[in-house]
């Protein structure tokens, strides 16, 4: 149930978008290749340690310090940092989007501030037992939320029509379902807390197919009702003048994604305090402390949303799609498969060696394709709007 949740987030949200692009045979094939791709390196990150016959904490940065060295755990970090940093952009730009939308009568911009300066309250909650609980809340609040989209969707249906396939704008929405299946940072502590008894591989397997479902299921949904008139799923609902809907929905969104934004950024937060030296044993003031970390959060929120400024701020599935084309699909494919490459070599595990390098083949031209669609997919919008 845990690696469930680590993957079924708000990703979900951008199904729809990718369904409208690629149509359903094309959206199908790339959501079944990122589950099957993003299972593979999760195995096969995590088979490293045992690999190489040592015994290390199983995340990604310590896997890839144990291959390459410091400056391998660096750059592990720092793409972490950037994928974590680029998904709460996203989401905040998509809560501001959708709180716009709901109440026409305050701007965007507005909307971020609240979102941010509500961040930041949530940032500075340590309790484990709170976190986890408001954490229990936000994901029943966002299956309600999407639930209650689907519902009014399927009632009044905007009528669309649909495609089996459309390569033309196949690139800019491939990042979609590498967003979608980009969990792997957190799943180091279900690791070390699984019960030897239980195969990790099998419980994994499961847990992806499920969530394979579930974005599969949302996005037909929306598509079969909506059609190419789907921009992304929360808009259809409010279009629908189904206030029973779109308000309660929105609501339970923006709880939701407020509190995913603070998990997202806590590493952020953290690396922040940690360059700064500012530990409880630093000898700094509390006071000190206190202030200096509430400016350092206010100044990274703020920076999270500057895209909610720009003319991507009502474009939240094109940002998650670059965003899964960049830092997501470096961090949860390329650089585990990467690593567990330099594994098997320094092994002389032949047949992994070579099943690494057919992966690679196939996901690098992939990905230099998918990021050459998002960019000017990108760039049309800036220019159309400015």
């Amino acid at each position: 149930m845990s690696t469930v949740k680590v993957f079924l987030g708000t990703g979900i949200l951008g199904v729809p978008f990718a369904f409208r692009q690629c149509g359903w045979l094309l959206t199908f094939l790339s959501f079944f290749f990122s589950c099957f791709f993003s299972g593979y390196s999760i195995i096969a990150l995590q088979a490293v340690p045992s690999m190489l016959e040592v015994e290390i904490s199983p995340t990604i940065a310590g896997i890839t310090k144990l291959m390459y060295g410091r400056s391998g755990e660096l750059i592990a970090n720092a793409i972490i940092l950037i994928f974590q940093s680029s998904c709460c952009a996203s989401y905040i730009l998509f809560v501001s989007n959708t709180l716009e939308l709901l109440i026409p009568s305050i701007p965007q911009q507005l909307w971020c501030v609240f979102i941010v300066l509500l961040v930041l309250c949530f940032s500075f909650i340590r309790s484990p037992r709170i976190v986890g609980t408001l954490s229990a809340i936000a994901n029943l609040a966002l299956l309600l939320a999407l639930v209650l989209i689907a519902v009014g969707i399927t009632i009044s249906p905007l009528e669309g029509t649909t495609e089996l396939a459309n390569f033309s704008n196949f690139a800019s929405s491939i990042g979609i379902p590498l967003f979608a299946f980009g969990g792997i940072g957190a799943l180091s502590p279900i690791v070390t807390s699984l019960n030897p008894k239980y195969s990790f591989s099998s419980l994994l397997t499961v847990a992806l197919l499920c969530v394979l479902v579930a974005y599969l299921s949302f996005g037909s949904v929306c598509y079969a009702q909506c059609g190419n008139l789907t921009p992304n799923a929360i808009q259809s609902a409010i279009a629908a003048d189904l206030k029973w809907v779109s308000i309660p929905a929105s609501i339970l969104l923006v709880f939701s994604i407020t509190f995913t934004i603070t998990l997202a950024a806590a590493p952020v937060f953290q690396l922040v305090s940690s360059a700064a030296t500012l530990t409880p044993d630093a000898g700094h003031h509390p006071l000190f402390t206190f202030v200096f970390t509430s400016f350092s959060r206010l100044f990274l929120l703020c920076f999270f949303a500057l895209p909610s400024f720009t003319p991507l701020r009502s474009h939240f599935p094109l940002v998650i799609s670059f965003v899964g084309c960049t830092a997501g699909a470096t961090l949860s494919f390329l650089l585990p498969i990467i690593v567990h490459l330099g594994a098997s070599t320094s092994r002389k595990k032949v047949k992994k060696m070579i099943f690494d390098i057919i992966i690679l083949i196939l996901i690098i031209p992939l990905l230099i394709f998918a990021n050459i669609g998002v960019i000017k997919s990108i760039f049309q919008v800036c220019t159309c709007q400015t």
